[in-house]
Parts: structure tokens; C-alpha cells; sequence
């Protein structure tokens, strides 16, 4: 962890980026693109690994994160070929679930690598069509996010209320309708006051990645989360809705206050965030965890979720998973032009 975050650094730093390209233009590999039966030596196989690695930070801190992916998708093919080490199935699940079209025409890379995502895109879903042991039917479930105006919702017309944090204690809900999915670091670092909202409330579900002192929590659906190499990885909305799908039968999720952070404002005043916390700034942390946990992964699993699911899933995110992936990074590239570099 301490290299990796090191090497994550490097990326900040115009020099080391700049050195390693010359590095790697020197050995002749500046437009070396993995495939199947490649030949490197180990020592050129290490280099392209850090040195995609370092591109895909440094374009991305630059401001240019469709620049920034031609590296991460190199990086991935690498591991998927067996030239790199990591673990190729997760490599495999990436590549499958990132590649629609929209994304791979902003991609500079050759044909034959393109038509291989493209195989795989169509071949490989399995992470979406698995279904829990516990088939509870549900018929509609309000997933509330960092940007719902929870004041103004009539949540009598939902079976279920779910949040990622716990909500107000004033809100005016019934508890033994709150669904509460729960990531690491919240369990981590607010466990006293969690555990206190929880035996005060009472929740109908609780779902949490850690132990915690509360009667019915459920933590086995953590352990079969998608996983992905680099530190790619679900989001909030994303491991929410994979739980919610994987875990219940549901007709109807309608997602309100989640936008992918493409808002000059997006989180409302109640939402607990520890973003500040771990960051120092909601903008920068905001920027940084997109980097490390992927942008276009993230907006393209809600897409392919959606579309998937034999659950009818709606709100904003939807649409905005579904619009040209180009339109996204721009737009997200403007919100936080402050936040590179």
C-alpha cells in the first residue's frame, strides 16, 4: 500500500513523468501497445507497467483524462495478456464492462485491441446476473444520495428507504422502512455514533462491510463486490445498487440526489461527508477519489446496471450514465479544472 501510494504520487510531478517517458522512448517502447504474444524482457515489462501507471496519474491530474485512459486501458490489456502481473480475470471484468462504444472511439489505440474489448464486452456480464440466496420481493425502493432534498420527499409511497450514511434522526421516516448500506470507512472512523443511530432507529436492513455491535447486520454480500486492478473500484451508488439487485427482488429503484459529483454543488448541508476529513477539500477529494477509483468505470457499471437488471432502475443517474461518455469527462474536466495538478 505504501508503494502503491507512492507511485500514485509520481504523478503530481511533471519531472518524473517526463523522465519516464524518455526512459521508455529511448528502449524504443513510446508506442508500444500490449497484445497477446508480445515479447519483454521482465526489466521492459516492469517499465511500461510504472510507466502507464505514472501516465495515467499524470494526464489525469493535467486535466485531460481522455488522454489519461489510453494508459489505464494499456495497463489493463497488459495484465489481461499476461505481460503484466495482477489478476486477469479482474482485468477482464474491467476491460468487459468499460468497453461500449462511446468510450472505446475516444481511445488511441490499435484496431486489434479494440475489437478484443469489443469481444469481451459482449461476452462477459457475469457479475450482473447472479442472484442472492434471499429473494425477498420489494416492490419500489427510494435510494436517497449526497444531493436529495430529503425535507421535501413524501416517502409514504416507497416500500423502503435507503441510505449510505445514516440519515437525520428529525427526518420524518418511519425506521422499520430504512434500508442503511454502509461502507468501510464510515464503520471505521464514526463506529460510536453509528452505533448509537442504529439501536436508537432500529433500521429494517442493515448492511456493513465491518463488524458492528448491532443485532442482523449482514456483511456477505461485500465479499463478492466486483473487483478490479489499479485500486479501481465501486463507488457508493454503485455498491449500493449491486446490493440492492444482487440481494433483492425489486421492481422499482428510483435514485434521487446522485449525479456522479457533476454539480457545482453536490452534496446538501445534511449529507455526512468525511471527504473533508480524509482530503481537507470536498473539491480536491472529490477529484482524487474519481482518479483512484475510476470515473468512466463507475459511470459506465450504472449504465450497464441499468440496462442489465431485470430491476427497472431510474433517477438522474441513469441519465447521466447514459449520455455520451465524451460529454461526461468534459463536463466533469470543467467542474474541477481548479482540483488538477
Amino acid at each position: 500500500n505504501f508503494l502503491r501510494k507512492k507511485l500514485r504520487d509520481c504523478g503530481r510531478n511533471r519531472f518524473v513523468y517526463w523522465f519516464s517517458f524518455s526512459m521508455i522512448s529511448i528502449l524504443g517502447l513510446r508506442n508500444f501497445e500490449p497484445r497477446k504474444n508480445s515479447e519483454l524482457t521482465p526489466i521492459w515489462a516492469k517499465m511500461l507497467r510504472i510507466y502507464y501507471r505514472i501516465a495515467y496519474d499524470y494526464w489525469f491530474y493535467q486535466g485531460d483524462i481522455k488522454e489519461a485512459y489510453n494508459y489505464r486501458i494499456k495497463y489493463m490489456l497488459g495484465i489481461y495478456y499476461g505481460l503484466f502481473s495482477g489478476n486477469r480475470s479482474e482485468a477482464e471484468l474491467y476491460l468487459s464492462i468499460i468497453s461500449d462504444s462511446d468510450f472505446l472511439g475516444l481511445l488511441d489505440i490499435n484496431r486489434d485491441n479494440i475489437g478484443v474489448m469489443e469481444q469481451l464486452h459482449n461476452e462477459v456480464y457475469k457479475s450482473f446476473k447472479s442472484k442472492e440466496c434471499l429473494e425477498k420481493k420489494i416492490g419500489n425502493i427510494l435510494l436517497c444520495g449526497p444531493n436529495s432534498d430529503l425535507y421535501s420527499i413524501d416517502f409514504s409511497s416507497y416500500d423502503y428507504i435507503v441510505f449510505g450514511k445514516p440519515p437525520p434522526m428529525d427526518l420524518k421516516i418511519d425506521s422499520s422502512k430504512i434500508i442503511l448500506i454502509l461502507n468501510n470507512q464510515w464503520v471505521l472512523n464514526k463506529r460510536e455514533s453509528l452505533e448509537e443511530w442504529l439501536n436508537k432507529s432500529n433500521p429494517a436492513f442493515v448492511f456493513s462491510p465491518q463488524p458492528i455491535n448491532y443485532n442482523g447486520v449482514s456483511s456477505r454480500v461485500f465479499s463478492i463486490l466486483p473487483k478490479f486492478p489499479l485500486s479501481a473500484s465501486l463507488m457508493g451508488l454503485q455498491r449500493i445498487l449491486f446490493i440492492l439487485t444482487y440481494t433483492f427482488n425489486i421492481n422499482v429503484i428510483h435514485v434521487d440526489g446522485f449525479n456522479f459529483s457533476l454539480t457545482d454543488r453536490p452534496y446538501k448541508d445534511w449529507y455526512p461527508s468525511l471527504i473533508n476529513q480524509q482530503y481537507g477539500d470536498i473539491s480536491k477529494g472529490i477529484y482524487d477519489s474519481s482518479k483512484i477509483h475510476d470515473f468512466v468505470l463507475n459511470i459506465i457499471f450504472v449504465r450497464k446496471l441499468a440496462q442489465l437488471s431485470s430491476t427497472l432502475i431510474e433517477g438522474e443517474c441513469i441519465d447521466i450514465a447514459n449520455n455520451d461518455i465524451l460529454e461526461n469527462i468534459s463536463l466533469f474536466e470543467h467542474l474541477y479544472a481548479n482540483d488538477c495538478g
